[in-house]
């Protein structure tokens, strides 16, 4: 197991971390249509510092916002043929359908995730039977995403993820059964500290986009370890302290950040 966060995303479908300012319930709770931007009507966003294009040595995501600063659609253009498309849904303030559009244009597959809540547990289902399709997310009673138990009704498998965290509500620990990954940061504001979702929903978000990104919500990686060769991760920032390039040797991985003015 080299890369205990790409086994679990590849388990899992085929991510300092705080609540950034959105709904903490994770139970939904009514409210009122926050200027049209509950159906992730894609409103122009005037918040700085929200990253907007993500230029990675073998691809480039593309991040747009509904009118509060939430996910509305992010699209991945590959260098290689697969494409990634994900499509945001929300009503009464909360995440209800995450649906990624995989694949060439000639060979096209969608995936859905659907969301329920009870209390302070998110029930997943997703119409792909291949996967592990259905999940469920404990949190905390802020939203902070604590455990995750995923299910696999064609193979009849389980199998769980537990997380801790640091002072900064940075994820310091992910543990798959007995295997378990660390995390160290940096103290500069994460990629995607601007972004106002629930921890959990965030998390679940970046986690199947990109790995990797979904470590830079509060604070940024800058060592990844699970055994004795630590993943490292450099970083420059730009004059408000956000990161605007990094490089690793996370399998070469190297980004290019570009922000909202």
């Amino acid at each position: 197991m080299k890369k205990l966060l790409l086994v679990a995303f590849l388990a899992s479908s085929l991510m300092s971390l705080q609540s950034c300012g959105g709904d903490d319930s994770v139970t939904p709770n009514g409210g009122g249509n926050n200027n049209g931007g509950n159906n992730g009507g894609g409103g122009n966003t005037t918040t700085a510092n929200l990253p907007i294009e993500i230029e990675l040595n073998y691809g480039k995501l593309i991040y747009e916002y509904d009118s509060t600063d939430r996910f509305h659609k992010v699209t991945f253009e590959s260098k290689g043929s697969t494409d990634i498309i994900t499509e945001f849904t929300y009503s009464n303030d909360v995440l209800t359908e995450l649906k990624q559009t995989i694949g060439p244009a000639n060979d096209l597959k969608v995936v859905t995730h659907s969301f329920t809540y009870s209390n302070n547990i998110v029930n997943v289902t997703i119409d792909d039977d291949y996967s592990y399709n259905i999940r469920q997310i404990f949190t905390d009673n802020q939203g902070i995403s604590l455990k995750t138990i995923y299910t696999s009704s064609r193979f009849n498998t389980i199998y769980n993820e537990e997380y801790s965290y640091d002072n900064n509500k940075n994820m310091i620990s992910f543990k798959i059964d007995k295997t378990t990954q660390g995390m160290k940061y940096d103290t500069s504001n994460g990629i995607f500290k601007n972004v106002k979702m629930p921890q959990w929903s965030l998390f679940y978000s970046l986690f199947h986009i990109n790995k990797v990104l979904a470590l830079t919500i509060n604070n940024n990686p800058i060592e990844i370890s699970l055994g004795p060769d630590p993943y490292i991760f450099q970083y420059t920032y730009n004059i408000d302290n956000y990161p605007i390039t990094y490089n690793s040797n996370y399998y070469g991985e190297t980004a290019k950040v570009i922000y909202s003015k």
